[in-house]
């Protein structure tokens, strides 16, 4: 039998598994055949700015983080 919804575990998944999973839906390649998951993230990033959609927490540091580390 199938699992009661109490069983079930809310699962959230990262930018990077939505960025790939978007662009394998929209079929969204490089010249190359590779997928255009960084530029979906790029977008993404910029509807999250702007306060259009809701996203994971990022679990990278920022370059800008990373360069204030180094200069201090």
């Amino acid at each position: 039998m199938g699992k009661s919804t109490e069983d079930r575990k809310l699962v959230i998944r990262g930018r990077v598994h939505i960025s790939i999973k978007l662009s394998e839906h929209w079929q969204w390649k490089q010249a190359n055949g590779h997928l255009k998951d960084r530029a979906c993230r790029s977008i993404l990033q910029s509807l999250f700015e702007r306060g259009l959609i809701q996203l994971p927490a990022s679990k990278r540091a920022s370059s800008c983080n990373i360069v204030a580390v180094l200069v201090k």
